[in-house]
């Protein structure tokens, strides 16, 4: 995810891709489109602990958007 400046494992910051999710260009992006990113990097973050390459997955507690309060989903 080069917009959060994430080159290598150990930038993997939950505080930095939840400004990006939070940022005002994101305004105009959908909360299904917001979902489907967090779920990319959930879903890669698990692998990398079920392979031993990190301990813990920080963006599993990301909050999902609510998809029932965007009217574009």
């Amino acid at each position: 995810m080069s917009s959060c400046s994430f080159r290598a494992l150990a930038d993997l910051d939950r505080g930095a891709f939840e400004q990006l999710l939070n940022r005002p260009r994101q305004a105009t992006t959908s909360a299904r489109t917001r979902n489907a990113d967090r779920e990319a990097l959930v879903t890669f973050s698990n692998w990398c602990v079920e392979m031993g390459r990190m301990v813990s997955n920080p963006f599993k507690a990301v909050p999902k958007a609510d998809q029932k309060a965007d009217r574009r989903s």
